[in-house]
């Protein structure tokens, strides 16, 4: 039988329209050299083309194309596909998200298939996409197929994806590649460069702030070797590596990471100049850490609390909510075991404020953690030439050391800050864990705890306290209460004049009160409550005038006298 042949000329125009054809052509009936045309003209929706494309992806404006396709019988068929598009646009979505709109000049794709392989060429020229040229051989090889060809990508904008990611504030950068294809068509190969340039990336999760982003990869087939710096803030940084992907169910990848006094902010805490040596190593769900990072300088501010607020005490039960206890789905589904092992070194320009205290951070830790466990840290944090001002006194801390030695939420706590009158030094000792500290008075020489208290307040002993000094030392009392000095708190009330004093919450929910009361008298009863979630402040005074009636003053969000008489049944 001779030759045959047939060809298709038509338009694709993705907008929804309905399918026309149209068909022409003239023969010869079976003459062996007969040869027939068709024409085909016909519109396609944007979905059934976005599907042509990619997966969740669709051109916008008409692609115009040709195919024409002859063979012989007893030989391969030969194709011929040509499309091009002028000034339109690309979409892309993700999961029913709002598609992305990618504009382009040109877009033009040219393929031959015959006996001997695949020839193609693609272009494409756009102001977010860059400029694309790639040209592609597949030789046929036995039952394989041996891929060749070149690629180069020129002026790809990162920020496109932006959109797609709204947990970043700020992203940029320009991709350029160029290279060479290989390989086989079922594992394909390039050789060559990828570059980033003029990257940068602002999140408010992240702690930096990174800009000057520039890194290159020079790739070879399955393997490559990673070059990059970045800067974050004043501070610069590099980073080098390499990455394996042979075996593709265990690929590799390797960093190491070197910076100067890089720029670390965790609002609203701490702001930090870092200085980090560390390796990466990242596995098939698995990524370990390891490494030092040596803080020079920075500014840890803690958050004092308000005037109102209240310590819960250790006798407090945390009732759950059902939910509460329900796991959180991505931690416990979350296919990565992050493993770390970390030395973090403090310079001697680290300051710390806030809750009274003033003073500079020092000291070491060791941060570990293991696939499926706790942060643990092991070693010493230490508050060096610090003071400490409560109750309008300044103290200066003797001591201050936070002690790690397993979970980094449960350090051990030793800290004494005294105050020094003449020869008599009086101070305040901190022990235990955060959660549930101890407090305790100390004196050189010893004395009595009101008088070791009333020194630290006053400068004096009780005795001789004189006016104006009672409420300081109610205060500081109740203070020492909630840290454990329940007794120490009452015996200072016992000698400035109040029996019984109690320490108490009331009430539930937004109506919870701390309460603190006490006999001024032995007829004169004395009760002030503050509110533990609302701004409400309570003072109640009662006078009994027999053991049976007594009068009532309340004066709060409402002001009452009330004259009550008692009687049992």
């Amino acid at each position: 039988m001779g030759r045959r042949a047939f060809g298709v000329d038509g338009s694709t125009t993705l907008l929804g329209l309905p399918r026309r054809a149209l068909v022409h052509g003239r023969g010869c009936g079976a003459h062996s050299a007969c040869r027939r045309r068709v024409g085909v003209v016909t519109r396609l929706s944007a979905r059934v083309a976005g599907i042509l494309v990619a997966p969740r992806c669709a051109f916008e404006r008409p692609v115009r194309g040709r195919l024409a396709s002859s063979w012989e019988e007893g030989s391969a068929p030969e194709v011929l596909f040509q499309a091009h598009s002028q000034g339109g646009e690309l979409l892309l979505s993700q999961d029913g998200e709002a598609a992305l709109e990618l504009g382009y000049q040109t877009f033009g794709v040219q393929a031959r298939l015959d006996a001997e392989g695949l020839v193609s060429r693609l272009n494409l020229e756009s102001d977010a996409l860059g400029r694309a040229e790639v040209a592609l051989r597949a030789e046929p090889d036995g039952e394989r197929y041996r891929l060749g060809g070149d690629v180069s990508l020129d002026g790809l904008q990162v920020a496109i994806v932006r959109p797609l990611l709204p947990d970043i504030q700020r992203l940029e950068g320009v991709i350029d590649a160029n290279g060479r294809l290989g390989g086989t068509l079922d594992e394909p190969r390039f050789t060559g460069e990828i570059r980033l340039q003029d990257g940068a990336v602002a999140a408010p999760e992240l702690p930096m702030q990174l800009d000057g982003i520039a890194v290159a990869a020079q790739i070879d087939g399955t393997r490559a070797e990673l070059e990059g710096q970045f800067r974050s803030g004043r501070g610069e940084g590099r980073l080098s590596g390499n990455a394996d992907w042979a075996d593709l169910a265990d690929w590799r990848v390797n960093v190491e990471l070197q910076g100067e006094r890089l720029e670390a902010v965790y609002q609203p805490i701490a702001s930090l100049e870092v200085s980090p040596d560390l390796a990466v190593a990242i596995r098939p769900r698995a990524v370990r850490v390891t490494g030092r990072v040596n803080v020079p300088r920075g500014n840890v501010t803690l958050q004092d609390l308000p005037s109102q607020a209240v310590p819960v005490s250790r006798d407090v039960v945390i009732v759950r909510r059902p939910e509460d206890d329900e796991p959180d789905t991505d931690e416990v589904d979350s296919p990565w075991r992050i493993t770390a092992d970390i030395q973090v070194v403090l310079g001697r320009n680290v300051q710390l404020s806030g809750f009274g205290v003033r003073g500079r951070l020092a000291g070491s830790l060791r941060l570990r953690q293991e696939a499926d466990g706790v942060p643990e840290g092991f070693g010493e944090i230490r508050v060096e030439d610090g003071r400490y001002e409560a109750y309008g006194q300044r103290l200066t801390i003797r001591e201050g050391r936070l002690i790690f030695a397993g979970p980094v939420t449960e350090p051990e706590l030793s800290i004494e800050a005294v105050r020094v009158v003449e020869t008599v030094t009086a101070g305040i000792r901190v022990a235990g864990q955060p959660e549930d500290p101890r407090a305790e008075l100390f004196s050189e020489p010893a004395m009595p705890q009101e008088d070791i208290l009333s020194y630290i307040i006053r400068g004096r002993p009780l005795a001789e306290a004189g006016p104006g000094g009672g409420a300081a030392l109610t205060q500081a009392a109740l203070a020492l209460g909630a840290l454990g000095g329940q007794e120490l708190a009452g015996g200072v009330a016992e000698q400035l004049g109040v029996e019984d004093l109690a320490l108490d919450v009331e009430g539930e929910g937004d109506e919870a009160q701390f309460l603190v009361s006490g006999y001024l008298a032995p007829n004169l009863f004395l009760r002030y409550g503050v509110g533990v979630f609302e701004p409400v402040q309570q003072l109640t005074i009662r006078y009994h005038l027999s053991p049976r009636v007594y009068v009532e003053a309340l004066r709060g969000v409402e002001n009452a006298l009330d004259l009550f008489f008692t009687r049992e049944f």
